[in-house]
């Protein structure tokens, strides 16, 4: 598939919390140049890779912080022309079967990992989906690692004639929770725009 121009773009932080809280060292989310493109002749297709790593560090223990995921977005046929169709059932993995237009905890109920940053999960190093906790050493460290990264690739495919417009756009939120309460956000956008099927 062809990639799309476009920027990396830098996250924002969420102005209610203090841009560098106690016990967070570094936390960044990036998003990487997204594709649309034509599979096969009945079928286009989208990725929207991104990646975020976050670091701690003391006073606090690293096993008290943890990364928590959050996705909403719209895949729109034809938007604003008379077959105008809401295509969030493409997404149907996620835990609410569905993309929806408000935030729900992201997620891959077709993985046996199904959330993202839970420390009782185990770590995932896949070439498209990393899920992880690691120490100074760069082991997997799930329970005490003080550095967390992850990496997706959220991808749809869809039968479409050429020149159908469709409407995309993934948003997504990054939380560090301390214990359970939340101490920062980091908002980005992997993929923002209407498409034309080619």
């Amino acid at each position: 598939m062809p990639r799309l121009a476009g920027p990396k773009l830098a996250a924002a932080a969420e102005p209610e919390f203090d841009e560098k809280p106690q016990c967070l060292k570094r936390f960044t989310a990036m998003t990487f140049q997204p594709v649309f493109a034509r599979v096969n002749p009945r079928v286009v297709g989208f990725e929207a890779p991104f990646a975020v790593m976050a670091e701690f560090t003391g006073p606090c223990k690293c096993g008290d912080l943890e990364y928590r995921q959050f996705i909403r977005g719209r895949i729109t046929r034809d938007p604003g022309g008379p077959d105008e169709a809401d295509y969030g059932h493409l997404l149907d993995k996620l835990p609410e079967g569905r993309l929806n237009q408000s935030f729900q905890e992201d997620g891959d109920t077709s993985d046996p990992v199904v959330n993202y940053g839970h420390r009782g999960n185990p770590g995932v190093d896949r070439p498209k989906l990393k899920d992880q906790y690691t120490n100074a050493r760069g082991d997997i460290d799930q329970a005490n690692g003080c550095r967390y990264e992850m990496s997706d690739t959220p991808w749809a495919t869809m039968n479409s004639a050429a020149g159908v417009a469709w409407d995309i756009r993934l948003d997504f939120y990054g939380e560090i929770r301390n214990r359970g309460r939340a101490i920062q956000r980091r908002y980005w956008t992997p993929i923002n725009g209407r498409f034309t099927a080619p």
